[in-house]
């Protein structure tokens, strides 16, 4: 089942929440968290039939998410007081009013899943009462410059092409882009391979490749386009070459999911890519988040619904709060802060996984 099918289940708590003023799940009072969620519920509860598209833009997954983790902390008898407030695009005065609000002066933290013009208010907010802020989605690294509080949880671009340098140590570097919609990390890999004069050729696609592999080193292709057809037609003018030396390509992952390209054309082929955020599949602790998450809400979490995201970042920050000396291990992300000098924290880890027969492996972390 979607989350359109879990609409009339979810909204009705937020339809209460709204003449409440805000859900409160009590489990104890020793720590408070807030949870901020931009999730448009009032508006997609009105909805006569909510289109996919609406969903995409809302957190209501992430909500759904967060409560298994609330759930077992419950059931482990954590003392713990959740605050959970709707706050859209267009709620600035509606922040504001809630940031004077009593209850809201005390909490312990804050886990912000909002729109982004709204997170500058709030990491002000969480720098005044000293307490850590999440923000689980900007790619922003300047949303932690001079906020200490700040925990940003999505990786910089920045550090891919160094784990490519230090992976694929000596190769022949081809980076194979497209100059009219290119990825956003592509000219990240031209700058760093610049700066640290690493030789490389660039190619526009779907330009053929293949006369550029060397038959010495390890070849890694590194894609920047986001087009499914420039792949279809560099995978045809491969398919003309009697033989070629082996390579290693490393792809968007939105390719990978995209439902109008044909992964099968990728199968006989090493393909790699980055995700912020990736699920091995075949997990006990994976099976045992889709079993509560089904018998809760009747249907299946996904990536996409930002369910797992929800999940893991209460449990980590909990834990965290609670200082609990055996933290469980997020099931979605790689997960590695650093401090700031300028600012607050920053997630570096990112997963780098291989595709080979269609069948996935983690490369990092090991």
């Amino acid at each position: 089942m979607t989350l359109m099918g879990l609409a009339p289940q979810l909204f009705s708590q937020y339809e209460e929440s709204s003449r409440a003023g805000f859900v409160t799940t009590q489990y104890g009072t020793h720590k408070s968290v807030l949870f901020l969620l931009s999730t448009d519920a009032d508006h997609i509860a009105n909805m006569e039939e909510p289109g996919l598209e609406a969903f995409r833009r809302s957190v209501i997954g992430f909500w759904c998410g967060a409560q298994v983790a609330l759930d077992e902390f419950a059931a482990e008898g954590r003392e713990l007081k959740v605050i959970v407030r709707d706050i859209n695009p267009g709620d600035n005065a509606k922040l504001d009013q809630l940031f004077g609000e009593p209850e809201i002066q005390h909490v312990d933290l804050v886990i912000a899943a909002v729109a982004k013009n709204l997170f500058p208010k709030i990491a002000e907010f969480a720098d005044r009462l000293h307490i850590h802020v999440i923000n689980p989605f900007s790619t922003d690294s300047s949303i932690v410059l001079n906020h200490p509080y700040v925990c940003k949880m999505q990786p910089p671009l920045v550090t891919r092409p160094a784990i490519v340098r230090s992976y694929f140590a000596g190769a022949n570097f081809i980076l194979w882009g497209d100059t009219t919609s290119p990825t956003s990390d592509w000219a990240v890999y031209e700058k760093y391979f610049n700066e640290k004069r690493i030789p490389f050729h660039r190619l526009t696609a779907p330009a053929d490749f293949a006369p550029f592999l060397s038959s010495s080193k390890p070849n890694v292709v590194i894609a920047g386009t986001l087009s499914p057809s420039n792949y279809t037609q560099a995978i045809k003018e491969l398919k003309r070459h009697a033989k070629l030396p082996d390579f290693s390509w490393i792809i968007p992952e939105s390719i990978i999911t995209d439902d109008d390209f044909d992964i099968q054309m990728l199968k006989t082929m090493n393909i790699y890519f980055f995700s912020n955020n990736f699920v091995n599949p075949d997990t006990q602790e994976n099976e045992s988040f889709i079993y509560q998450y089904y018998e809760k809400f009747n249907a299946l979490p996904s990536l996409g619904s930002f369910a797992y995201q929800g999940y893991d970042i209460t449990r980590i920050f909990i834990n965290r709060l609670y200082k609990h000396p055996s933290e469980t291990p997020p099931l979605s992300y790689s997960f590695k802060l650093i401090k700031r000098e300028d600012g607050g924290q920053e997630n570096v880890g990112v997963r780098f996984v291989q595709m080979k027969n269609l069948r996935y492996n983690i490369i990092m972390p090991e």
